[in-house]
Parts: C-alpha cells; sequence; structure tokens
C-alpha cells in the first residue's frame, strides 16, 4: 500500500495538519482563526481517511506505525 501514494498523503496532511495548528496560535483576528482551524480540520480529515483505510487493510510491516498512530486516536 506504501507504494500507491497513501503513505505520501498522510504525512502531508500531518505535516500541513501541524501547520495549520500552529499558525492558528498565533492568528490576529478571528476570520484569520477560522479560516486556519478549518484548514486544519480539512487536514485531520485527510488523515483519519488514510489512516483508517491502512489500518483496515494491512499488508506489511510500513502500517505497524498508521495502525499504532490510529489506535491511540
Amino acid at each position: 500500500l506504501c507504494r500507491f501514494g497513501r503513505r505520501i498523503t498522510l504525512l502531508v496532511s500531518y505535516v500541513s495538519g501541524t501547520l495549520f495548528a500552529i499558525a492558528s496560535a498565533f492568528s490576529t483576528t478571528y476570520m484569520m482563526f477560522a479560516a486556519l482551524r478549518f484548514f486544519t480540520g480539512f487536514c485531520i480529515t485527510g488523515i483519519v481517511i488514510v489512516s483508517t483505510v491502512l489500518s483496515n487493510y494491512p499488508v506489511n510491516r510500513c502500517n505497524i506505525p498508521v495502525i499504532i498512530m490510529n489506535s491511540t486516536w
């Protein structure tokens, strides 16, 4: 499953979600905060979808960290 791009999508979702969450902590207006929280939620949705697929269809050992991360969610 890692060769089909789900791992890259998961990593991009984690990194971008973290960046949006940190940026929302330093927002100066309510509209900026709302927009950054929207994009944070958008990234969390990507994390949930990809980690659910990877944990339901474990194929090889590259999915073990994803299964651990999904079980702590």
